[in-house]
């Protein structure tokens, strides 16, 4: 199952029990794998109308067959054993949001010093876009044709509005606490790094 090479999990044919349905899952990858509710991981078939029956079989396959039963027996009864000497070791994880972690767990220790000079307390400026540079600051595709470009910008003009324009989004003429963690310290980190592609569409 799935394409990538380094990421392959698949299940083997199995018998599969009416009273107790279960499919073993082998993982190949060395990552652990998450199966998904309704993902498919194979085809059921009926065993008395899919499997070969011993009378269509010559009797070389017969042989064959109970060689290969055999074989298999004793991989089980070794495998058996060996487990019923060797100690189970199990792991459980607790898997929560990065938010919670960052609101109620310790500061992430590998996180590097604060950059010299301190946290960045001063506001950076940014620049109002006034109503009448509506047009000229949005992107219009050159690729419309004239009388599409007209309509576009009467309906930018009719929701103008929808616009961050003159200031009127963001701001809150007013001061807020924000809680933080007990004993949390500021910080200033460097900026996160972006992919290319990223970075075009910033």
């Amino acid at each position: 199952h799935n394409a990538n090479p380094d990421d392959v999990y698949g299940a083997a044919d199995t018998l599969i029990s009416r009273t107790a349905p279960m499919l073993h899952v082998a993982n190949f990858s060395q990552r652990p794998i998450v199966i998904n509710a309704g993902e498919v991981l194979g085809k059921s078939h009926n065993p008395d109308t899919w499997l070969d029956k011993s009378h269509r079989l010559s009797r070389a396959q017969q042989d064959q067959a109970h060689q290969h039963a055999q074989l298999v027996r004793t991989l089980l009864e070794t495998e058996r054993h060996i487990s019923s000497q060797s100690n189970v070791i199990t792991s459980e994880a607790n898997i929560s949001s990065k938010a919670h972690r960052n609101a109620t767990g310790t500061d992430d220790p590998s996180a590097v010093d604060p950059i010299e000079g301190g946290p960045k307390t001063s506001e950076v400026h940014i620049e109002d876009v006034t109503t009448d540079r509506l047009l000229t600051d949005v992107s219009i595709s050159p690729d419309l044709t004239t009388s599409q470009r007209a309509r576009l910008e009467t309906i930018l003009l009719k929701n103008s509005e929808a616009f961050g324009l003159d200031g009127r989004l963001g701001t809150f003429d007013a001061k807020v606490d924000i809680p933080l963690k007990p004993g949390s310290q500021p910080v200033s980190l460097p900026p996160f790094p972006m992919s290319p592609s990223n970075r075009e569409v910033i």
